[in-house]
């Protein structure tokens, strides 16, 4: 998620909430973009159905910012619902936020968010817009396909393009599904190449680092909404850094989230560093979707 860091009167962009949530398996649109791939040559993948779909609601807020930065305020919540349809993930995201700066007035900006993922793990479809007084801002949409040869990726907008990368790449969903995986068997470590598309920069490298949380640590679980309705779930702290893939040797992280990860999917207690500033999402309600009957 190589969005901008903010500076001067720029907008933090949307991307890095996304990838917040996808890790929690939470991100793909109940919409299908337009450009979906027919369901009908999907792959079914059984090992992705332990992802919980779920509606939930975060509050978003400005933890902490070095002096100078000129955003003093963020706040706000997002939406999201994520279900499958026995072949692949829809999720939404509905974003509400007000930055306030130093020397200009407040900026409320909507976002919506929508993606669709095969379980096969070959196709995946975005779409993103972004309004601030009822215009729109920034918007991107397009669909991605694996073959032999790569990841090729077809952007519509903000214009068409079209991309090749190469393999290993995973969709969000594949990348929260191997984190848990990961931390199921033990693994301290973890480290991937991801693509989701909303901010043109293409492929990224992800770093996670996995820690327990057993009852000696010092993370209070009452603090926070009771996102397992009381089910024995295992749980880890995760640490995630991002960096171009393209430049190894870029020593800095373009940004860095700790959160609480669920075996289920479910995300809490996030911490969004992007080294100017911090900002911080808290789980504040969830309601669970019926389960989907799939042979």
């Amino acid at each position: 998620m190589p969005l901008s860091k903010m500076r001067g009167s720029k907008l933090p962009n949307q991307k890095f909430y996304t990838y917040v949530f996808r890790l929690s398996g939470m991100a793909l649109g109940v919409c299908l973009s337009l450009f979906a791939v027919p369901h009908a040559q999907a792959e079914y993948n059984p090992l992705l159905q332990d992802m919980a779909g779920h509606k939930a609601v975060y509050e978003i807020s400005l933890a902490k910012a070095k002096p100078g930065v000129q955003v003093v305020g963020i706040s706000g919540q997002v939406a999201y619902e994520i279900k499958h349809d026995c072949l692949g993930w829809n999720t939404r995201f509905d974003f509400d936020m007000e930055y306030t700066y130093i020397s200009q007035a407040p900026l409320r900006v909507r976002s919506t968010i929508t993606s669709y993922e095969n379980m096969g793990d070959w196709s995946y479809n975005y779409h993103l817009e972004r309004k601030a007084k009822g215009t729109v801002i920034d918007g991107r949409k397009g669909y991605a396909i694996r073959k032999e040869d790569g990841l090729h990726v077809n952007e519509e907008q903000p214009e068409q393009k079209e991309s090749v990368f190469d393999l290993p790449v995973l969709f969000p969903m594949a990348h929260t599904h191997e984190i848990i995986q990961k931390a199921k068997q033990g693994k301290r470590f973890f480290s991937a190449d991801i693509f989701d598309g909303f901010d043109g920069t293409g492929v990224m490298n992800v770093n996670t680092v996995i820690t327990p949380l057993g009852d000696r640590m010092a993370y209070n679980r009452g603090d926070h909404v009771a996102a397992l309705n009381g089910d024995d779930h295992e749980y880890w702290r995760v640490s995630l850094g991002y960096f171009p893939r393209d430049n190894h040797d870029e020593a800095q992280s373009i940004y860095e989230m700790r959160a609480t990860l669920y075996d289920n999917g479910v995300l809490d207690d996030v911490l969004l560093n992007y080294h100017d500033y911090e900002i911080s999402q808290e789980l504040k309600s969830i309601e669970y979707l019926p389960e989907q009957q799939c042979e």
